[in-house]
């Protein structure tokens, strides 16, 4: 049962994604409700709840009272203060930060190149990644 509800919470993640990454959600959107999304995906409603849960403390939605939840303005501070409590704590090395930062700036041009740029812009990308 708990796999199951592992595999839910997951799609409700992905659901979410993929709603930002089609333009259908910005910074401060308000996200369908926990019932819409549990409807949308056909998933139950603890496994959206769960899935808000960790998106809201990886500081992606945050949570208003009596109002709903919404695409945060603050996702990358969140980022930010992940990787210096890892730095801080110890659990991450310098060389898997610069690793990590690699990695982020291979997917933000890879993103930037698929919603369309100039030749120019192309290239500059592509020395960036080399």
């Amino acid at each position: 049962m708990e796999n199951n509800t592992s595999q839910e919470y997951q799609k409700a993640i992905e659901y979410i994604y993929g709603m930002i990454k089609d333009g259908r959600l910005i910074v401060g959107s308000r996200l369908p409700s926990e019932r819409d999304l549990a409807q949308q995906i056909g998933i139950g409603r603890n496994s959206t709840r769960e899935a808000i849960s960790i998106l809201r403390g990886w500081g992606i939605i945050e949570s208003i009272h009596g109002s709903g939840n919404y695409i945060s303005k603050e996702s990358g501070t969140a980022i930010q203060m992940i990787v210096n409590m890892m730095l801080a704590l110890g659990t991450t090395s310098k060389a898997e930060i610069l690793q990590f930062r690699r990695a982020i700036a291979y997917t933000v041009c890879t993103f930037l190149m698929e919603r369309g740029i100039t030749a120019k812009e192309h290239k500059k990308f592509i020395d960036i990644l080399d």
